[in-house]
């Protein structure tokens, strides 16, 4: 599974403790991050990342991209209230998303996909 992993400046250190609460489930898919977000979390979680470029610098505009073209299955985007630079780029990539506001539905529901998708055997 393809996974996407953005987050505001406020909410990064909260991305970091989610990346390292469940790397054990991350580290079986592949992941994607907007390039400050993702060497974040490299450099406290055993994860590799594959890094877009950084949000203002068209990272919105690659991760939309992959969206729009089915290249990502879930996207882990933690938004913050106070920010106030919302840019286009971050509403086409919301509008391109089904979301879910509260974190313990998102825990429930995204990381319980990541590991029914993982341990599901493929069907030939």
């Amino acid at each position: 599974m393809n996974v996407g992993l953005v987050a505001h400046d406020g909410k990064k250190n909260l991305m970091q403790n989610l990346c390292i609460a469940y790397q054990d489930i991350l580290k079986k898919h592949k992941l994607y991050a907007t390039s400050t977000t993702g060497q974040m979390i490299e450099d406290v979680a055993n994860l590799k990342i594959h890094k877009l470029l950084a949000g203002h610098f068209g990272g919105m505009q690659q991760m939309g991209s992959k969206i729009s073209n089915n290249e990502i299955d879930l996207l882990i985007f933690l938004q913050d209230p106070a920010n106030k630079k919302r840019t286009p780029d971050f509403y086409n990539v919301l509008n391109l998303c089904e979301f879910i506001q509260n974190m313990a539905k998102f825990q429930c529901i995204a990381f319980g996909c990541l590991f029914i998708f993982y341990h599901i055997p493929e069907v030939y």
